[in-house]
Formats: C-alpha cells, structure tokens, sequence
C-alpha cells in the first residue's frame, strides 16, 4: 500500500468543488485542486459516472424529472457533452446499455479507445432496453494497453456466478512513465444488512483481483513493446478504483 501511496504523489488530483445549471448552455462545473500540486508533478484526470441505464431511466422512481428528460434521444448528447467537457484521460461509467451504438464510436471520435463489460442480465432488458454493464475510456495518444482488458461477475455468497461485476484494464502512462491498474465496478443496490453484506462480499473479490494484477503485471502488451513494455513490468503499477459501490464512504464496503 505503501508504494501504491508513493505513486499517488506523482500527480494531481481535481474535484468539483460546484456546478450549476445555465439555461441553453447545460451544466457548468467548477474544478479546484484539494491540494497544492507540485510542479513537477503529471496530472492525471479521472471521471467516474453512473450515467443510468437506457430503460431503467424511465421507470424508475424519478418524479422530479421530466419524461423528456429522461429519454435516450434527449439524454445521449448531453451526457457525452458533461464527460468530454473536462477532458478527462480515464473515464469510468456504469449501468452503460449503449455501448457499442453511442459512447464507444462517440469516443473513439474524440480521441479514446474503450472495453466494455456487459453483466450477464440487466433489469433494463424487462422494458424493451439492451442489457447494461460497465465501461472504462482511456486517451489513446497518452495510454497503451499492456493486456487484454479483463471483465467478470462476481462469486454470489453461495459460490454461483453472480450478476454484478467488475472491469479491470493494465495501462502504461507514457506522461509519466507508469503503469497504471484501471477498475471500475458497479456493486448490489439497496439498503439492508442483506446487501451490505452482498457488497462487503464483492468488494472482498475486487480487492483481491486488483492485488493479483499488481503482482503479476506482466506488461504482455497488446499496444507497446520494448522498453515501454519492460518498463510496464519492473513497477508497481498504480492502481485507480471508480465506481458505483451504491453505500457510504464510511461503511464496511468502503473500508474494505
């Protein structure tokens, strides 16, 4: 842990410190600095979203919203809009049911090069939608893959194959000259002891995979070679974890 900290040091880190709704111009967000970046320091932007599956959007509970609102044809280029605004280099989503007919050439065509994880059934598929999963985003003029980017569900508690899931990618940064381990997850819903201990239990999984990456990152690489490659596998690799884990930060899940 102590390496994966010392990792973090090499670079900056952002939040959205306020947004705001500007009427025909969407939303605005305010980016600031949680602390003094040094300046030799790279930066590295990451965006996490649930971007709310296509189908669940308009059944689900969302009174204060219009239907309009919630439509895919209103809804596809708005969300594209707020994940390219601030010009992240990796992108994290869940509940993405559009993958391969919107965000994927979408953002190809700005730049990205994406893998995607479907789960094995979605709720949204009930009303007519595609089933919806996980998807991760990286530039491609800053990033080379270094694996094959790995997708899998989650053991249930009784050991069977799960519905949640997670997606793992190895990357070589070549700003920075590191290899960088991606996930992005998307745990159990709801309240309830019952599925705190559902996430505690997956959580456990996603953790014990992320250790098993960073200790067999091999660098095997898919886009570089080399000394990039060689690189790639004489570090530990920093390890960036989004998602949706549906608790708090101060559960059991979280503290995991």
């Amino acid at each position: 842990m102590s390496a994966i900290s010392c990792q973090l040091a090499k670079f900056q880190f952002v939040r959205c410190s306020q947004s705001r709704c500007m009427p025909g111009q969407g939303l605005k967000r305010v980016w600031t600095l949680p602390i003094s970046p040094k300046k030799d320091s790279a930066n590295l932007r990451v965006l996490q979203w649930n971007v709310l599956a296509d189908g669940l959007a308009q059944h689900g509970d969302f009174v204060k919203v219009t239907q309009q609102a919630l439509c895919w044809s209103y809804r596809a280029e708005k969300l594209l809009q707020q994940i390219l605004e601030p010009q992240p280099d990796i992108v994290c989503l869940q509940e993405v049911n559009k993958y391969g007919d919107c965000f994927l050439p979408a953002m190809e065509k700005h730049g990205y090069t994406g893998a995607f994880f479907c789960k094995p059934c979605s709720p949204a598929e009930q009303y007519g939608a595609p089933c919806d999963g996980c998807a991760l985003f990286y530039r491609s003029d800053r990033f080379d893959l270094c694996a094959e980017p790995q997708g899998q569900t989650f053991k249930a508690m009784d050991g069977s194959a799960g519905n949640q899931g997670m997606l793992i990618v190895h990357l070589f940064d070549r700003h920075s000259s590191t290899p960088i381990c991606a996930a992005t997850t998307h745990l159990k819903a709801k309240a309830g002891q019952a599925n705190d201990a559902i996430r505690d239990h997956q959580v456990t999984q996603l953790m014990s995979e992320l250790k098993r990456g960073v200790s067999v990152h091999t660098g095997k690489s898919v886009a570089a070679s080399g000394s990039r490659a060689h690189q790639a596998r004489s570090q530990q690799p920093l390890i960036v974890l989004c998602g949706d884990l549906n608790t708090t930060p101060d559960s059991l899940t979280c503290q995991v």
